[in-house]
Protein backbone atom coordinates (compact mmCIF):
# COMPACT_ATOMS: atom_id res chain seq x y z
CA UNK A 1 0.00 0.00 0.00
CA UNK A 2 1.56 2.93 -0.95
CA UNK A 3 1.60 6.04 1.68
CA UNK A 4 0.21 9.55 1.25
CA UNK A 5 1.05 12.64 2.08
CA UNK A 6 -1.18 14.43 3.95
CA UNK A 7 -3.29 17.41 2.30
CA UNK A 8 -1.71 21.12 2.17
CA UNK A 9 -3.69 24.38 2.25
CA UNK A 10 -3.74 26.46 -0.46
CA UNK A 11 -1.16 28.79 0.04
CA UNK A 12 -0.05 28.61 -3.66
CA UNK A 13 -1.49 29.88 -6.12
CA UNK A 14 -3.44 27.02 -8.17
CA UNK A 15 -2.62 24.93 -5.43
CA UNK A 16 -5.74 23.83 -3.53
CA UNK A 17 -6.12 21.79 -0.64
CA UNK A 18 -8.96 19.84 1.22
CA UNK A 19 -8.33 22.00 4.61
CA UNK A 20 -7.85 25.42 5.11
CA UNK A 21 -4.94 27.16 6.62
CA UNK A 22 -5.92 28.16 10.15
CA UNK A 23 -2.81 30.19 10.68
CA UNK A 24 -3.76 32.75 8.38
CA UNK A 25 -7.19 32.81 9.09
CA UNK A 26 -8.19 32.96 5.75
CA UNK A 27 -9.90 29.54 3.83
CA UNK A 28 -8.95 28.74 -0.13
CA UNK A 29 -12.32 29.97 -1.07
CA UNK A 30 -13.19 33.59 -0.75
CA UNK A 31 -16.43 34.14 0.72
CA UNK A 32 -17.53 37.00 -2.15
CA UNK A 33 -16.79 34.73 -5.23
CA UNK A 34 -18.31 31.74 -3.50
CA UNK A 35 -22.21 31.40 -5.04
CA UNK A 36 -25.27 32.92 -2.31
CA UNK A 37 -27.01 30.33 -1.03
CA UNK A 38 -30.62 31.54 -1.43
CA UNK A 39 -33.54 29.48 0.50
CA UNK A 40 -37.13 29.39 -2.01
CA UNK A 41 -40.21 29.16 -0.55
CA UNK A 42 -42.14 26.26 -0.33
CA UNK A 43 -45.06 25.20 -2.57
CA UNK A 44 -47.81 26.20 -1.18
CA UNK A 45 -50.36 23.40 0.13
CA UNK A 46 -53.71 23.93 -2.53
CA UNK A 47 -55.48 21.49 0.01
CA UNK A 48 -56.01 24.40 2.80
CA UNK A 49 -59.64 24.48 1.91
CA UNK A 50 -60.02 20.65 2.75
CA UNK A 51 -58.20 21.27 6.16
CA UNK A 52 -60.12 24.01 7.25
CA UNK A 53 -63.32 21.92 6.27
CA UNK A 54 -61.60 18.74 8.39
CA UNK A 55 -61.41 21.30 11.11
CA UNK A 56 -64.70 22.60 11.08
CA UNK A 57 -66.05 19.16 10.83
CA UNK A 58 -63.89 17.82 13.74
CA UNK A 59 -65.00 20.94 15.71
CA UNK A 60 -68.65 19.93 14.85
CA UNK A 61 -68.03 16.57 16.25
CA UNK A 62 -66.36 17.62 19.53
CA UNK A 63 -69.25 20.50 20.37
CA UNK A 64 -72.22 16.94 19.38
CA UNK A 65 -69.86 14.27 21.59
CA UNK A 66 -69.94 17.66 24.39
CA UNK A 67 -73.47 18.01 24.06
CA UNK A 68 -74.48 14.20 24.64
CA UNK A 69 -71.99 14.51 27.56
CA UNK A 70 -73.60 16.77 29.26
CA UNK A 71 -76.51 15.34 28.76
CA UNK A 72 -75.46 12.10 29.73
CA UNK A 73 -74.25 14.01 33.08
CA UNK A 74 -77.78 15.71 33.66
CA UNK A 75 -79.79 12.19 33.10
CA UNK A 76 -77.06 10.55 35.48
CA UNK A 77 -77.17 14.02 38.36
CA UNK A 78 -81.13 13.50 38.10
CA UNK A 79 -81.10 9.39 38.35
CA UNK A 80 -78.44 9.95 41.06
CA UNK A 81 -80.62 12.35 42.80
CA UNK A 82 -83.68 9.97 42.49
CA UNK A 83 -81.84 7.23 43.67
CA UNK A 84 -80.45 8.88 46.97
CA UNK A 85 -84.21 10.16 47.36
CA UNK A 86 -84.88 6.39 47.31
CA UNK A 87 -82.34 5.36 49.45
CA UNK A 88 -82.93 8.12 52.48
CA UNK A 89 -86.73 6.99 52.08
CA UNK A 90 -85.94 3.43 52.61
CA UNK A 91 -83.80 4.64 55.42
CA UNK A 92 -86.36 5.95 57.16
CA UNK A 93 -88.87 2.86 56.54
CA UNK A 94 -85.98 1.08 58.05
CA UNK A 95 -85.60 2.47 60.55
CA UNK A 96 -89.54 2.65 61.31
CA UNK A 97 -89.66 -1.10 61.00
CA UNK A 98 -87.03 -1.62 63.91
CA UNK A 99 -89.00 0.33 65.94
CA UNK A 100 -91.68 -1.16 65.46
CA UNK A 101 -90.19 -4.81 65.40
CA UNK A 102 -88.34 -3.68 68.62
CA UNK A 103 -91.91 -3.31 70.37
CA UNK A 104 -93.90 -6.17 68.67
CA UNK A 105 -90.42 -7.86 70.47
CA UNK A 106 -91.44 -5.99 74.04
CA UNK A 107 -94.91 -7.29 73.24
CA UNK A 108 -94.07 -10.62 72.38
CA UNK A 109 -92.05 -11.36 75.61
CA UNK A 110 -95.42 -9.49 77.77
CA UNK A 111 -97.33 -11.86 76.33
CA UNK A 112 -94.98 -15.19 76.75
CA UNK A 113 -94.57 -13.70 80.59
CA UNK A 114 -98.31 -13.67 80.73
CA UNK A 115 -99.18 -16.99 79.09
CA UNK A 116 -96.45 -18.78 81.16
CA UNK A 117 -98.09 -17.31 84.42
CA UNK A 118 -101.48 -18.15 83.66
CA UNK A 119 -100.26 -21.62 82.62
CA UNK A 120 -98.54 -21.91 86.00
CA UNK A 121 -101.97 -20.54 88.00
CA UNK A 122 -103.44 -23.30 85.93
CA UNK A 123 -101.08 -25.86 86.84
CA UNK A 124 -101.61 -24.64 90.86
CA UNK A 125 -105.20 -24.33 90.23
CA UNK A 126 -104.99 -28.80 88.97
CA UNK A 127 -102.71 -29.33 91.51
CA UNK A 128 -105.46 -28.41 93.83
CA UNK A 129 -107.88 -29.95 92.83
CA UNK A 130 -106.09 -33.06 92.83
CA UNK A 131 -105.43 -32.29 96.69
CA UNK A 132 -108.80 -31.55 97.47
CA UNK A 133 -110.03 -34.46 95.46
CA UNK A 134 -107.22 -37.18 97.04
CA UNK A 135 -108.81 -35.58 100.68
CA UNK A 136 -112.59 -35.72 99.02
CA UNK A 137 -111.81 -39.31 98.50
CA UNK A 138 -109.41 -40.30 102.06
CA UNK A 139 -112.65 -38.73 104.12
CA UNK A 140 -115.58 -40.44 104.48
CA UNK A 141 -118.41 -38.71 103.52
CA UNK A 142 -122.00 -38.56 105.12
CA UNK A 143 -123.14 -38.13 101.40
CA UNK A 144 -122.59 -40.69 98.99
CA UNK A 145 -122.00 -39.63 95.63
CA UNK A 146 -120.30 -41.00 92.89
CA UNK A 147 -118.58 -38.57 91.28
CA UNK A 148 -118.63 -39.34 88.28
CA UNK A 149 -122.77 -38.72 88.21
CA UNK A 150 -121.88 -35.02 89.73
CA UNK A 151 -119.41 -34.57 86.58
CA UNK A 152 -121.93 -36.24 83.84
CA UNK A 153 -125.03 -34.00 85.53
CA UNK A 154 -122.67 -30.75 85.09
Amino acid sequence: MPIRSPTRSGTGAGISGSQPNLSTGESATNVSTAPQVTFRSKRKYTGDQDIKEELREIRKGMTEMMQVLMSINANQTEAINRISEDVSSLKEHVKDLKTKIDSLQFENEKIKQNIENLISKYNEKDKQIEKLDSEIKKKPSKYKTNRSTYRNNR
